[in-house]
């Protein structure tokens, strides 16, 4: 079975040999309510269920982790290409200027889908349009609440 790491901002997956996937989902940490009344803090433990549900299905498995800053997340990601296959991030508000994370995704050679539970495009704020770690990432999912990691979950799993 695959090992995939799943965080409310950032996932990474874990791999077991070479014939097994693996992805990490990776998440900033946020603090009070996002768009829509969704509280990270309230429904994590059920978030981390049913992308694990969903890995077991995928024949994955999955390993969450949520961070606290930027040097963190940039931390984990330069050992996810020793543990996994691919990574699954929603970095926040990193994701609209953190040109470290940018490099650091792309130096792992991994695939990556970035996540934002919200639809980003579809706001006032024109800052939040565009994403400077989107152009090292194979695809974005926006838009879906926390069905958007499931949906990066089965879109990961079926690439590599």
């Amino acid at each position: 079975m695959n090992k995939i790491f799943i965080n409310p901002f950032a996932s990474l997956c874990k791999k077991t040999d070479i014939s097994n996937k693996g992805f990490p989902i990776t998440n900033a940490a946020t603090a009070g309510e996002l768009p829509g009344e969704l509280n990270i803090a309230e429904t994590e433990a059920a978030d981390i269920f049913l992308n694990e549900k969903r890995a077991e299905e995928l024949n994955v498995s999955v390993e969450c982790r949520q961070f606290n800053s930027e040097g963190a997340i940039v931390d984990c990601l330069q050992k996810a290409p020793e543990r996994f296959n691919g990574i699954i991030i929603n970095a926040g508000a990193l994701s609209h200027y953190s040109y470290t994370l940018r490099s650091t995704i792309g130096a792992t050679l991994l695939p990556c889908v970035e996540v934002f539970i919200s639809n980003v495009y579809a706001g006032e704020e024109e800052f939040r349009n565009k994403s400077v770690i989107a152009p090292v990432c194979v695809g974005v999912i926006s838009g879906f609440g926390k069905k958007s990691y499931l949906l990066a979950l089965d879109a990961l799993a079926n690439l590599t």
